[in-house]
């Protein structure tokens, strides 16, 4: 299944012999909506009512997105994903010793995730003294983690968060400097990027944040209600909550795009002070990152590809909520 990426202004997409027809001003073509698994919009284009809802019809999202790659809209089918019970029960599970359990494992895979990382990059790190240093202060965090009490999540999420953010300072402190000068940073910078590295990393975290909230609907689960992210009014937060496992797959990913020199400096775009990838980086990117879902990579002794390790992960929490409530 491929992802129809629309990023050329002015395009118009129509219905036509049950095919969506993507119009342009060079080029005109048909594309079956049995080849899609969902519509990627990064810029103005014209969709008409009758091509929507063959998109709604096929199952096929189709997703907005801005200059971060950060998901502005989305339109799904009106039919429900999963069960309201299982819902309900992800809403009380939530606020559960279940979920202390699993917001310290979370955490605990991230923070391997970073050691794992700055193990492959040690060599490109000049100051080799602070990356020591970083090693043993996120192994040591990894500890206290595990240590903490499993008492409510209400309890735990503030220190939880404190010991994560504290680690995640000190990883980007040394994941920094083991890039060439010119996609070295020093600090991460969000939304706006400052850097061409940053933008790079803020645009494919987007895409990260679209697929495991596929994912989370994929199982039967609510995407708004999270663990370590508490519910905020229209925000995919248990999504926040699974792309932590696996943002430092995107890191290790994205940085080595940047030293093989397939990004360049041309590919972004700067405004003032701010960061952004260009409509080249974009062409880059997009069918890179899908290519890298598919790729094998041995995660908890088992091989799967990138997209169905998530897939998995987000499918053991719908279970655990399901076993908890005997649905």
């Amino acid at each position: 299944m491929l992802q129809l990426v629309l990023d050329t202004h002015g395009l118009t997409v129509k219905k036509r012999n049950k095919c969506f027809y993507v119009i342009g001003k060079k080029s005109r073509r048909m594309i079956s909506p049995q080849k899609l698994s969902s519509i990627l919009i990064t810029t103005e284009v014209n969709m008409s009512t009758a091509a929507i809802l063959l998109a709604a019809q096929h199952g096929i999202a189709v997703i907005y997105v801005d200059r971060n790659g950060k998901v502005r809209a989305r339109l799904w089918s009106p039919h429900f994903v999963g069960t309201a019970q299982l819902r309900l029960a992800q809403m009380a599970y939530s606020q559960e010793v279940g979920a202390t359990r699993w917001m310290k494992q979370l955490i605990l895979y991230k923070l391997q995730s970073q050691l794992e990382h700055i193990e492959k990059i040690q060599a490109k790190v000049e100051d080799q003294t602070a990356c020591r240093a970083v090693v043993k202060s996120i192994g040591e965090t990894l500890v206290r983690i595990d240590q903490l009490a499993e008492v409510s999540p209400e309890q735990v999420r503030p220190n939880l968060l404190g010991l994560e953010g504290a680690a995640s300072q000190a990883y980007w402190r040394i994941v920094g400097q083991s890039v060439p000068v010119f996609w070295q940073f020093r600090l991460r910078s969000r939304r706006p990027a400052t850097d061409c590295t940053n933008a790079a990393l803020n645009y494919c975290y987007g895409m990260l944040y679209q697929l495991v909230e596929e994912k989370c609907l994929a199982v039967g689960l609510d995407p708004q209600i999270g663990m370590l992210h508490q519910i905020q009014y229209g925000k995919p937060v248990l999504a926040f909550d699974g792309v932590e496992v696996f943002r430092h797959w995107v890191d290790e990913w994205v940085l080595e795009l940047c030293r093989s020199g397939r990004l360049q400096a041309s590919d972004f775009d700067q405004k003032e002070t701010a960061v952004y990838v260009g409509k080249g980086g974009k062409r880059i990117l997009i069918p890179q990152f899908r290519q890298w879902l598919q790729r094998p990579r041995i995660w908890r002794s088992i091989s799967r590809s990138v997209n169905n390790h998530i897939y998995q992960w987000m499918l053991e929490l719908a279970q655990a909520i399901r076993n908890t409530s005997s649905l």
